[in-house]
């Protein structure tokens, strides 16, 4: 998302520069062709400019949720020959997975000791997300993409079949040249361990059947960008992360992070709204959950370039695991940061 706002915010300023250019009368006729000339390679480069959407959301700062709330990619995609050295995996059997899930426990524990809920929630909160991630399956699944504005000119549905081999390839079944990284749109996103403010954790809802709750995000910590416009809007911005448990089992069973309130840049870009859901659902196939639907809203408006809107609904099908049961854990699965 952040490359979104930083085209809208670049194409905002060309155009306010070629208006006034052309109200000067000392402009050649030859710069005014120029002025033209950049103006239509800028909205041709945002037409044809990779689709982002993590994690992070997961594509505003876009779904910055290293998993990237990514579109699919294009079908021009260079053939990959090996797995990328940040790609570097663990593999992971079911009882390794198991361990695993019960270190990330622990540590959410320990993290949510500094919020003020109560000890029963803050185990309902820790064990649910514990089973957020626990590595990437071998398995096989199918992506079918609803996408809308921004480079879209009308609705476009896309339905793709994937497979997630053990050599760290995820691998479309219809053209297997095509390759990904682990963290590429897959239904077990990697996300932060901790992606909120445990000091701020309060709750939102709790009844007989779930549980919601809210914190202040910290997805945008660290946000580090070149161009100093994004840099200044991603530290104005408020996120907040929402966590909702089914209390029967103690599983996922939304994730949400969505803008607290709209965000400007002076008369130049307003952020009206950004939303990313993440819903969770148990594979048998697996014996773990995966994430079945994510949908991806943006609401922003730029000087010249009018108001934006953008959405990426994305739901995941057919999910099936290999066996023996394979899972693949990134080394630098913790310090994973949301890029929208």
């Amino acid at each position: 998302m952040l490359e979104h706002i930083a085209v809208l915010n670049r194409y905002s300023t060309k155009r306010r520069h070629s208006l006034e250019l052309q109200s000067s009368r000392t402009i050649s006729f030859c710069n005014q062709d120029s002025s033209v000339l950049e103006d239509r390679a800028l909205v041709l480069a945002v037409n044809q400019r990779p689709k982002r959407i993590s994690a992070a959301f997961f594509t505003v700062l876009c779904l910055a949720m290293c998993y990237q709330v990514d579109s699919q990619e294009s079908q021009d995609t260079q053939p990959t020959v090996a797995v990328a050295a940040e790609d570097t995996f663990t593999v992971m059997d079911v009882e390794m997975m198991s361990s695993y899930r019960d270190e990330r426990r622990a540590k959410i524990i320990a993290a949510l000791r500094e919020s003020e809920l109560s000890t029963e929630h803050q185990e309902l909160i820790a064990i649910a997300l514990s089973k957020t991630f626990v590595g990437v399956p071998v398995c096989s699944f199918t992506h079918t993409e609803l996408e809308e504005g921004m480079n879209v000119q009308k609705p476009s549905v896309q339905t793709s079949d994937w497979v997630v081999r053990d050599l760290g390839h995820v691998i479309s079944k219809r053209e297997p040249f095509i390759q990904k990284s682990l963290n590429s749109q897959t239904p077990f996103p990697t996300l932060p361990l901790i992606p909120f403010d445990s000091k701020t954790g309060e709750v939102l809802r709790d009844d007989d059947t779930t549980a919601t709750f809210k914190f202040n995000a910290n997805v945008f910590a660290e946000v580090q960008s070149e161009d100093s416009m994004l840099g200044d809007l991603a530290q104005k911005m408020s996120i907040v992360f929402e966590v909702t448990v089914n209390k029967e089992d103690q599983s996922p069973k939304l994730l949400l992070f969505k803008l607290d309130k709209p965000v400007r840049k002076r008369f130049l870009f307003k952020l009206k709204s950004f939303e990313v859901q993440m819903h969770y659902s148990y594979i048998d196939s697996c014996d773990s959950f995966g994430m079945s639907h994510m949908l991806v809203t943006m609401e922003a408006s730029a000087l010249f370039a009018g108001r934006v809107s953008i959405t990426n609904d994305s739901s995941f099908s057919n999910i099936s695991c290999r066996e023996p049961k394979r899972f693949l854990l990134p080394e630098n699965d913790e310090n994973f940061q949301l890029n929208f």
